[in-house]
């Protein structure tokens, strides 16, 4: 996804939609930066970044089985 549609859900004040967006893209900068400006709850942080973690484990793995 380009970062044209995440502004427009971040101006549109639907931050919720750009933080999946991001997640799902992988970009953890950008998610974390929104969430900590949106004031995610601790325990919403946390299990956030087990799951982007985890996600960026995989890709890693997977990549390291391709080349």
């Amino acid at each position: 996804m380009t970062d044209c549609f995440l502004l427009v859900f971040i101006e549109a004040n639907k931050q919720q939609k750009a933080m999946v967006a991001y997640e799902k893209a992988l970009e953890w900068q950008e998610l974390f930066t929104l969430a900590v400006s949106d004031c995610m709850s601790d325990a919403k942080l946390i299990e956030t970044a087990y799951r982007i973690a985890g996600e960026l484990n995989t890709s890693i793995q997977l990549f390291s089985l391709l080349t």
